[in-house]
């Protein structure tokens, strides 16, 4: 069973969204426009719906896939050298910031709702590395939309 721990609503920007390690200067870039993210170890570009149509509800959670009607996009590494993972659209200052409960290499695994265009993307942790970082809870912040 996975837990919340986040969750905010992002509008995107050229149908996609970025969850990246906060700070991060590195943006991938599209290979085909085929697949549903492309990534360096800090940061995840993914395709979404198309910015007029609707905000994209973004989940961070701690556990296994266990949400309803998600599929796995992406299971990984993501290098958190800040300590603080932000989501935001593209190339936009204001970002919605979560601190992690250390800086460093997480094992997550990205889940959206949909074949094509998502508007609902989760982000699980795993569970036992963030039980064994734990020295209290997550603190959501930002200079954005706070995470609820």
């Amino acid at each position: 069973m996975s837990t919340l721990i986040a969750a905010t609503t992002v509008s995107p920007a050229w149908s996609q969204i970025v969850v990246e390690n906060f700070g991060n200067s590195e943006t991938p870039e599209w290979d085909t426009g085929e697949e549903p993210l492309v990534w360096t170890p800090g940061c995840y570009l993914i395709e979404t719906v198309d910015d007029m149509e609707s905000n994209v509800l973004v989940d961070f959670r701690v556990g296994v896939i266990d949400v309803h009607d998600v599929r796995e996009i992406h299971n990984g590494n993501f290098v958190c050298a800040s300590g603080r993972a932000s989501v935001c659209a593209p190339a936009m200052a204001q970002k919605a910031v979560l601190t992690l409960p250390r800086a460093g290499d997480w094992a997550i695994r990205i889940a959206v709702r949909g074949k094509f265009r998502p508007d609902y993307v989760v982000v699980f942790f795993n569970e036992d590395k963030w039980s064994d970082s734990m020295n209290g809870n997550a603190l959501a912040e930002g200079s954005g939309e706070p995470l609820r």
